[in-house]
């Protein structure tokens, strides 16, 4: 550490962080996949504020979209609540939330928004980023597809993220999907039963 500059020492710091942030989301989803697929391992749902979960995951983020200079409107209504398995969809959120912050340009928006309908929840995250190619997003959610690409600042990604939320999502009776335009942005959209 004395051989090296100052700004050295922090170029060095910046890419150590970046290293644990994408380390420590692999690992998280790793385990958090793997422990669903062990037997005897049950979806354990209860009636949870949605809103809250949502606000929560925007403050464990809010590091990497002030790095963007990105803003996060949570416009999703204060007592909206689903009847879900509440740590599945708690990685759900946190993992389409980093992945709107990871490919929202800098000075971006990203919006959350929840309407109920009938007896379901729509939870949907809406970026102005960089959007996703036609032929990428008709197999974004196959779970043979390892999909990944990117950030606009070079964030790296494996994949796995969007394979767990599909699995998790479609464990708590609900749908996921994602409606984008290159160049101007992407939604990704999950349904959950509001009760039993």
């Amino acid at each position: 550490m004395n051989r090296l500059k100052e700004e050295d020492i922090k170029e060095m710091i910046q890419h150590l962080a970046d290293k644990f942030k994408y380390t420590s989301t692999l690992l998280n989803n790793l385990l958090s996949w793997a422990r669903s697929q062990l037997d005897g391992y049950s979806v354990e749902p209860t009636s949870f504020n949605i809103y809250n979960q949502v606000d929560e995951n925007i403050n464990v983020l809010s590091h990497q979209a002030n790095e963007k200079n990105i803003t996060i409107i949570n416009e999703t209504p204060e007592d909206t609540s689903v009847y879900a398995d509440k740590n599945m969809i708690n990685l759900v959120i946190l993992n389409l939330l980093s992945n709107a912050i990871k490919f929202t340009r800098n000075n971006g928006e990203i919006k959350i928004n929840a309407t109920a309908r009938d007896s379901e929840v729509k939870l949907c995250f809406e970026d102005n980023g960089i959007g996703i190619p036609p032929d990428k997003l008709e197999v974004l959610f196959e779970q043979s597809n390892f999909y990944t690409t990117d950030g606009t600042n070079d964030e790296k990604g494996t994949g796995l993220g969007l394979m767990l939320c599909s699995d998790f999502v479609a464990k708590n009776n609900g749908k996921i999907w994602a409606e984008s335009e290159e160049g101007k942005g992407s939604t990704f959209c999950i349904t959950l039963p509001i009760d039993k």
